[in-house]
């Protein structure tokens, strides 16, 4: 009898977690939000106000996201990229070099731990993905709530592996989701510490096999 999955456990493990998790990430969220905007005036030296520039542009912007059974719902992220007024820059350069670091470090996804207190994610599960990728069509991905971490998130590699990899060490994760994998899961992303990977070796792999 699988009472972590099937009988509550791993949600009462999600709401734990985030909430012990909400305000540190709120605070961190903020301040990472704060410096993508400033990195954003200081390169194009803009004389509008930090203040000015944030009321019209904001911190922060959702995504819509395929979540458990194919429910549709919002993501919230921290903007990475600039805004797309400066003509001729290429998505790498709207980004910048903080928008870089966020994004290496999976700083811009610490607002979806709202989401997961609002249970429409997990603290593990598969990414959530937009509703016109493939993915959204695997109804067996889609039998657990979406995750800030998964294996390929982890160790970095969702935008390497093919879809097939990615599904299927998606479809792995929810095989063997355990208490003990969940943690196990989050251990190694902090010591990790969200770096980008080109690809995961088979000893990275069997660490997170539990």
């Amino acid at each position: 009898m699988d009472i972590y999955n099937n009988y509550g456990g791993k949600r009462a493990f999600d709401i734990a977690a985030a909430a012990a998790l909400i305000a540190p990430a709120a605070a961190i969220s903020l301040v990472c939000a704060f410096a993508r905007a400033h990195d954003d005036l200081k390169t194009h030296g803009t004389k509008l106000s930090l203040l000015e520039r944030l009321r019209g542009k904001g911190l922060f912007f959702n995504q819509m996201r395929t979540g458990r059974h194919g429910e549709e719902f919002k993501i919230l992220k921290v903007k990475t990229m600039r805004d797309p007024e400066y003509d001729g820059q290429s998505n790498d350069e709207r980004i910048g070099t903080v928008g870089h670091w966020l994004r290496s470090h999976k700083c811009d996804e610490l607002p979806q731990i709202w989401n997961v207190l609002r249970g429409q994610m997990s603290i593990v599960g598969p990414r959530p993905v937009s509703p016109g990728d493939p993915e959204a069509k695997d109804e067996f991905r889609h039998s657990v709530r979406p995750g800030l971490l998964s294996t390929a998130a982890v160790l970095g590699v969702r935008n390497t592996l093919p879809p097939d990899k990615l599904i299927a060490l998606d479809h792995a994760d929810i095989q063997a989701s355990s208490l003990r994998r969940d943690l196990n899961m989050a251990v190694q992303f902090v010591k990790n510490r969200g770096a980008i990977k080109e690809a995961p070796n088979h000893r990275e792999l069997h660490s997170l096999e539990l």
